[in-house]
């Protein structure tokens, strides 16, 4: 029997090979020498923490970051309260067994086909200072709005993350509302439980690890919407937009890479540390 399970052992180690070469190759070994261009200049001198200091002395690089936690703080809650919506209402659907939920599924999850370009393309139609929108408020006698590169620029980003992601989001939480047992939600009903009850003590309580999911699913999200807005605003956004993104991708166009070394130090220990209290938090579900 133990022979047969070191013969499975290595069967697996074999398949599993491409993937931990390309770990190594693609993954350990550019970090590494991302964290040691923080520390050391190209000519191998040692810095010591100077690029940290630099960085953190830094008035956009502070900029960025205040302007991630503020996007942070702003667009998750939404993503969550959308999210949950269109799951409930899809489930509410399901039950009166409507036809129309198909068609629904594909309405919800077509921005989250749709390439960044073409996302782009729609919001620069509705919103530029020649477009849709300003045309319809010029012909009804009003001033013209100036949309893009303003202070409502942080606003259209959100709705541009909402819009794209709450369809993935949506589906996750779908998922786990329907291994609720239905059995229980019409037991609570019958003990006189409202429809907010439930939702807190008996869906909540059993869709954590779903919650938790979607939490790494919009987290990740903020920073892939870089792309709509190096699209959208340029280079240099107004200042409610400017991320950490956008402080990277000019230290890589200056090539401060010492900058950019210890800014991406930054970010893997933040993904680090997201990464880790979700162990954490999966382990404690696992233990209870």
């Amino acid at each position: 029997m133990k022979k047969k399970r070191n013969k499975y052992n290595k069967i697996a180690l074999f398949f599993l090979l491409p993937f931990l070469a390309g770990g190594f190759l693609f993954i350990c070994i550019p970090l590494a020498v991302t964290i040691k261009g923080s520390f050391w200049k190209r000519n191998g001198e040692f810095i010591g923490l100077y690029e940290y200091q630099k960085l953190f002395q830094s008035g956009s690089f502070i900029l960025s970051v205040k302007n991630m936690l503020l996007f942070f703080l702003a667009a998750l809650p939404f993503l969550f309260l959308l999210s949950l919506a269109v799951a409930l209402s899809m489930q509410f659907l399901k039950k009166r067994n409507s036809r129309w939920i198909s068609a629904l599924f594909l309405f919800h999850l077509l921005p989250m086909l749709l390439p960044s370009a073409v996302i782009t393309v729609i919001f620069k139609i509705f919103l530029e200072t020649y477009g849709v929108w300003n045309k319809v408020l010029t012909e009804s006698g009003k001033e013209s709005i100036s949309f893009l590169y303003s202070k409502y620029d942080f606003w259209i980003l959100i709705g541009i993350y909402l819009w794209k992601n709450y369809g993935y989001c949506m589906i996750v939480l779908y998922g786990g509302i329907n291994g609720v047992a239905e059995e229980t939600i019409e037991s609570a009903k019958l003990d006189g439980a409202g429809a907010v009850r439930i939702l807190f003590q008996i869906i909540f309580p059993q869709i954590k690890s779903f919650l938790l999911f979607v939490g790494s699913l919009g987290v990740t999200a903020v920073f892939k919407i870089f792309r709509e807005s190096y699209l959208l605003f340029g280079k240099y956004p107004h200042e409610s937009v400017y991320m950490l993104q956008n402080f990277m991708n000019n230290r890589l166009y200056a090539m401060d890479y010492g900058a950019l070394s210890a800014a991406s130090f930054f970010l893997i220990l933040f993904f680090s540390v997201w990464i880790y209290i979700i162990f954490l938090r999966g382990r404690k579900e696992n233990e209870e």
